[in-house]
């Protein structure tokens, strides 16, 4: 075995766990196979190893063009998870990690949304808040503070529809772990379109990297 073809198995094996799962759903016709790893790279095919149920098995993807030498491996290797990533109804990119607000709008924002959550359970700092630091009038900051939970509610309930109609497409589609995708929940129901927003652009620097 050449230094190329090491570099390549290893690489495969250590970086791209979730292109093997794709290929071997797709090419090996199962869901259920785990401990996956590419033991064999030809010019001409590939062979992986898994195991279902404790079964150990072995899969064996002929290109459909032979490789004209090693360094092509990438270009055909991305090709192929894409296609079957897409076959599965999923990207070939997965998200895992929920992007956090950065810039002075965004935290603002965010800032907002947990001082309105926070008027819920003392009103009194709520409207402290107004008066003092934001130099609301009196009668301008009791006012808000009365209609805090329909604001609230109000916010919610549109940011709710964001996360169901927006978010979980892209959970799903990017393969999200458990935990990242309730904190991601959480943070769009905070935030709403400016947290759908940082996610876009999160898969697009996951999918374009080189324009970042």
């Amino acid at each position: 075995m050449s230094e190329a073809q090491q570099r390549i198995i290893a690489h495969m094996n250590k970086d791209h766990a979730l292109a093997l799962g794709d290929y071997v759903a797709v090419y090996g016709n199962t869901n259920k196979a785990k401990n996956i790893q590419l033991t064999e790279f030809e010019l001409d095919y590939m062979k992986l190893t898994y195991t279902v149920k404790k079964e150990k098995k072995s899969l064996k993807i002929r290109f459909q063009s032979p490789l004209k030498s090693f360094g092509e491996a990438r270009e055909r290797l991305v090709d192929m998870a894409k296609t079957s990533a897409a076959t599965r109804g999923y990207s070939h990119v997965q998200l895992l990690n929920a992007p956090y607000p950065t810039g002075a709008f965004d935290s603002t924002l965010f800032g907002i949304m947990c001082l309105l959550c926070f008027g819920i359970t003392s009103p009194s700092t709520l409207k402290y808040v107004y008066s003092n630091f934001l130099f609301m009038p009196e009668a301008t900051a009791a006012g808000l503070v009365e209609w805090n939970t329909g604001i609230l509610a109000g916010l919610l309930a549109f940011n709710f529809m964001q996360t169901i109609f927006n978010l979980v497409p892209i959970i799903t589609e990017y393969r999200v772990p458990f935990s990242v995708a309730v904190e991601m929940i959480a943070m769009c129901m905070m935030e709403g379109l400016m947290f759908i927003k940082r996610v876009r652009k999160a898969i697009d620097a996951l999918e374009n990297p080189k324009k970042h």
